[in-house]
């Protein structure tokens, strides 16, 4: 049996087993005993007293501003955004479509894990405040209805019905919109995310992407790539070395929130190795154009790199450095979601994620020659092959010259490509 037929046939067993039970596995109860547990269960308690602390000072400060001051004349929707960071990009396009249906009458509010991280982006689509989602359990019934969301809707609610009724109708069609279009992938709401990966698979098989998928579900037409995101100025430019230079950025990491249990790189990561002959041939090829690292706490220093900016920078200033960037190159990330709807072309390498759902059709998509697309096939996707290889062969199986080569594509279609990059391709 051929690699493509064995991963096909363990998603077909994982649905089948989720469809069957729900997904819901029983917990065995851990025994207290000796020191050491009891020392574990202090620590977990003083824990929980310090985040009801965190949550009431975060309650009191959302009550503070006052956010249903004009509830006679507006209504409030609350989304509450699951995931990370390319959650929050593609459904900020989504949110901005729903800004755009539902008026100016309906205040909109986000919750999130990182509101720091995420409001430039929200707040440049209509979102009006974005708050910890700790507290979004404590305050969603003030507001007049609330979604959960991430690739789906995972959960809705009209809290008052008449209100909207009176006010905003449009609301209550596009809730029976999404309830309609999304019955049929029942199963993987209940099961999310342990049935990403054929859920995936199903979303690709009817013609859409995540990019489309919630827009389509609610009625609209299929989101601009593009989002009319507020950036800072430029004046630190010169301060990190960049001024009026050249560059193309390069990264390496993931989701900080996808615990790998001790494993140094997940899956779907480029071999750090590879990362550094990328750069070395791109220099050999285009000298006069600087690399620089993006990233944060996940990932590793890229050798060769002529500026490194792990850690150095806000997401903000990241997001303006990927916009006057010639190119991004990158694995399948949120930096990669943000760079594409902020206009700039990526070189994307794929591994374990599915290249057909996640991939945009404005950049340079590179499928893995050998397997792929394995996203959820176990619950340690992530952090080990399904196929059990002790190196996944996916993204192994990409070198350096192909990333080289959809990046020459790229500069050769640069509207606005001067005599330095023209010359460095003779």
């Amino acid at each position: 049996m051929d690699r493509e037929s064995t991963l096909h046939e363990l998603k077909i067993n994982r649905d089948h087993v989720f469809g069957n039970t729900g997904g819901r596995k029983k917990k065995s109860k851990a025994k207290q005993v000796g020191f050491y547990y009891l020392f574990k269960g202090i620590l977990r308690l003083l824990s929980k007293v310090g985040l009801e602390f965190k949550k009431r000072r975060l309650v009191s400060e959302f009550y503070g501003i006052r956010p249903f001051n004009d509830a006679e004349q507006m209504r409030y929707l609350a989304i509450r955004i699951t995931g990370g960071i390319g959650d929050v990009v593609c459904i900020s396009r989504w949110i901005y479509q729903v800004k755009q249906k539902l008026g100016q009458q309906v205040v909109i509010d986000v919750f999130f894990t990182s509101p720091e991280l995420t409001r430039f982006i929200l707040l440049s689509v209509g979102v009006r405040s974005v708050f910890n989602d700790l507290i979004f359990r404590r305050v969603k019934s003030n507001y007049d209805a609330y979604l959960v969301v991430n690739q789906l809707v995972t959960s809705c609610r009209l809290v008052n019905y008449e209100r909207i009724v009176a006010a905003a109708p449009e609301l209550i069609t596009l809730v029976n919109n999404i309830t309609e279009s999304q019955s049929p992938y029942q199963r993987h709401i209940d099961n999310h995310p342990k049935l990403d990966g054929f859920f995936a698979d199903a979303v690709v098989a009817n013609g859409l992407s995540r990019k489309d998928f919630l827009s389509v579900i609610s009625g609209f037409d299929r989101p601009d790539t593009f989002l009319p995101i507020e950036l800072p100025d430029i004046y630190f430019f010169e301060e990190i070395g960049l001024g009026s230079k050249k560059y193309i950025t390069i990264h390496d990491g993931w989701d900080a929130n996808f615990k790998l249990n001790g494993h140094n790189r997940p899956t779907k990561s480029f071999p750090i190795d590879s990362f550094a002959q990328t750069v070395a041939l791109i220099k050999q090829h285009y000298p006069h154009v600087k690399i620089v690292q993006l990233g944060a706490s996940t990932g590793q220093n890229i050798d060769g790199a002529d500026i490194n900016l792990r850690g150095k920078t806000s997401f903000e200033q990241s997001a303006l450095i990927l916009k006057q960037a010639i190119a991004h190159i990158d694995t399948e990330s949120g930096l990669v979601h943000l760079a594409t709807s902020l206009g700039t072309p990526c070189v994307v390498v794929f591994g374990s994620t599915n290249f057909d759902y996640y991939g945009y059709h404005e950049n340079h998509n590179i499928k893995p020659k050998e397997c792929g697309n394995c996203m959820w096939v176990t619950d340690t996707w992530m952090e080990s092959c399904p196929l059990q290889y002790n190196k996944p062969k996916c993204t192994e199986s990409i070198v350096p010259s192909d990333i080289l080569d959809e990046l020459n594509k790229v500069i050769v279609l640069c509207d606005n490509g001067d005599s330095i990059l023209n010359q460095s391709l003779l």
